[in-house]
């Protein structure tokens, strides 16, 4: 299988997509790469995934900004994790690194 890990067991992140959990019926028109581009992309790389994770952080970062109200700003922090999940999936499956390595830096940039 190619989405076991080396204990054998599933990879989290496809478990994820398979569940049907990522929805991407929340980006409005015209704001971000067609959705097919970004959520089929095989690299992190791929401009369409760098495109879209770059507008949903600023749009993260616009809402914080504006003080937005709680809907939006919880809708746009949704999608920019919703994005950098993707990241963190394409990485793991290229073997680079996986969710785990990734919380730990999140772990550590607290605690500092």
């Amino acid at each position: 299988d190619v989405d076991a890990d080396v204990d054998g067991s599933r990879d989290e992140e496809a478990r994820f997509a398979e569940d049907g959990a990522i929805k991407v019926d929340f980006v409005p028109s015209g704001s971000y790469p067609p959705a097919d581009d970004v959520w089929l992309s095989a690299d992190h790389a791929d401009p369409a995934a760098v495109e879209a994770l770059r507008a949903a952080a600023e749009e993260a970062v616009r809402c914080a900004k504006a003080d937005a109200d709680p809907e939006e700003r919880a809708r746009a922090m949704g999608r920019l994790l919703a994005h950098a999940s993707l990241h963190i999936s394409m990485a793991s499956e290229a073997g680079e690194y996986a969710m785990r390595d990734v919380v730990r830096h999140a772990v550590e940039a607290v605690r500092s």
